[in-house]
Order: C-alpha cells, then structure tokens, then sequence
C-alpha cells in the first residue's frame, strides 16, 4: 500500500456550522482513508492563503475541498494554482467563476420555486418570501420569484423582503417582525435560523402556526428543533451528497481527469410537515362547501 495522498477539507473559522458537520461526513465516507490523509483547516477573514492555504501547503496537499466565504479572493485561488493543488469548492463564487474551480453546491433556490408553488396551489395570496441582502444567489432567486409573480398574477414588490446580513454583523433579525405589515398567510424563509426566530414572533403575537400562518423554509440544518414540524428539504443529507460528488470530483483530478466545466447543483424536495395547511379564510370556504 502507498503512501496517502494528502487532502485538505478548509472551512471558514465563522463557517464551522451545522453544515460543516454532515459535509466533513460525506468527505470521510467518501474518501477512503487508507488512500487518503484528510486534514480538516480553518480560516480567519480575509486570510484563506496565510491560515490555511499556507498549512496545506507545508504538509504537501494534493488536494482541497474549499467551503469558501465571500471573502475568498481570485489571488487566493491563484495561490493553490500556483503550488499545484487542486480544489474543489463547495459553494459558488460568482466572480470566481472561469478560474477551473469546479463547484459541487447546493441549489437553495429550487426548494424556493417549489415551496412557492405549493403555496398557491393551496390557495395562498399573501405570500412573502424573505431574501438575505447579501447572498450569493440573491439575484437568481429575484429572477424567480419575478418569473412566478408574473405567471400567477401576484405583486413581485409584495413577495420579496430583504433582510440585511453582513459576515460581520450576523443576521439583522430584530427587522424581521417588520414583515407583519405586509400582512402574510405564508412566508419561506433562507435557512433554519430566520425560521426560529419567525415562530418566536408568531408566539408573542399570538399567530397560530400553520392555522394564522404558514412557513416553509429552503434550508433546514436544526430539523428538530422547531416547535412545530419545519417544512423544509432533508438539508443535512444534501449537505452529504454535496460533499461525496465533491470529494469524488477531487478523487477523479487527482487521478488526472479534467476538472468539470460547470457548476454542480444538486437540490432535494421540501418534505411538507406540520407547518403548512392552507390559508384560514379558504380553509373556512372549503368546509362550508363540504
């Protein structure tokens, strides 16, 4: 037997999540350890080369699997280029794109389109859909829920809420509860975190989940954690599947096959769960005509 061929798996310091887990999983079932020596890296802000590319290098990495955070640089990539590592990454940089990164990535936006459809095939009018400010798919989800406001005959400006993120500053949830005044019966939020703290508000304000209001989310990490069931995709398997086509994408350039062209997406469906039912006042039509 040879000796293992050196692999790191770098993630964001602040990124070491609930995604990191299921997604350092999917790359130590994936990647056979009697072949491969899997060293896990962490990075500060604005110091991807200094804090880990450099580490990766002194111990003669092969080859990365990069969870990168919008801080990433193209001469960051230009360093792995460089020093002759291969790297796959785990999310997409739009202005990292036509550098060879091949990206294997979860498409947080087609549970989106789903959930909204569901929604109006339930009867839902007023529905919200709440959108990171800055996010890296901001403007494709725009472009869809644009191309569903148009085909369904509901207000694009009415569907969409922006709610300000910054790496540094979090999340701003307090401006969440400003979502009340455009009055929903239904909203999809990003990820697990808006959804706790959009039932902690429906909680102070009484609102019944799913009887008031109904809430669908595109990503789930904390799937019991809720107080009532989330609808929502098996996130923490998808975070699996992203991390074993990554990793056997990584495996195959190794070997010395070409790295993809494109972008690798891959989505799961929503599993509807107890947080959803169908809007009260067509709900109370449907069983007066019953």
């Amino acid at each position: 037997m040879g000796t293992p061929c050196p692999v790191c798996f770098i993630a964001a310091s602040s990124g070491r999540c609930w995604r990191y887990w299921p997604l350092l999983d999917g790359v130590t079932r994936t990647l056979d350890q009697r072949h491969y020596a899997i060293t896990t890296l962490g990075y500060d802000e604005d110091a991807l080369w200094r804090d880990a590319g450099e580490v990766a290098m002194h111990r003669e990495a092969r080859g990365v699997l990069l969870l990168p955070s919008v801080d990433v640089t193209a001469l960051d990539v230009a360093r792995f280029q460089a020093a002759g590592i291969k790297a796959v990454m785990l999310h997409r940089i739009s202005y990292l794109l036509g550098r060879g990164l091949p990206c294997v990535m979860m498409d947080a936006v087609a549970p989106m389109v789903e959930a909204l459809w569901k929604l109006i095939e339930l009867g839902h009018q007023r529905i919200v859909t709440v959108c990171y400010a800055s996010s890296l798919s901001r403007e494709y989800a725009k472009q869809a829920i644009a191309a569903i406001a148009k085909q369904s005959g509901l207000a694009f400006d009415q569907m969409v809420f922006h709610l300000p993120n910054s790496p540094s500053h979090g999340v701003d949830l307090p401006r969440l509860a400003e979502i009340f005044q455009h009055n929903p019966t239904a909203v999809v939020v990003p990820d697990e975190a808006v959804a706790a703290e959009l039932f902690r508000l429906c909680y102070a304000r009484r609102i019944a989940v799913p009887d008031d209001l109904s809430i669908v989310a595109q990503v789930d990490n904390t799937p019991r954690a809720h107080p009532v069931r989330l609808a929502a995709p098996d996130t923490p398997a998808l975070w699996r599947r992203v991390a074993t086509l990554a990793s056997l994408t990584l495996a195959a350039m190794l070997e010395g096959g070409d790295a993809p062209d494109h972008d690798i997406l891959l989505h799961a469906p929503i599993q509807w769960k107890d947080s959803v039912a169908r809007p009260a006042a067509t709900a109370a039509l449907d069983a007066a005509a019953g």
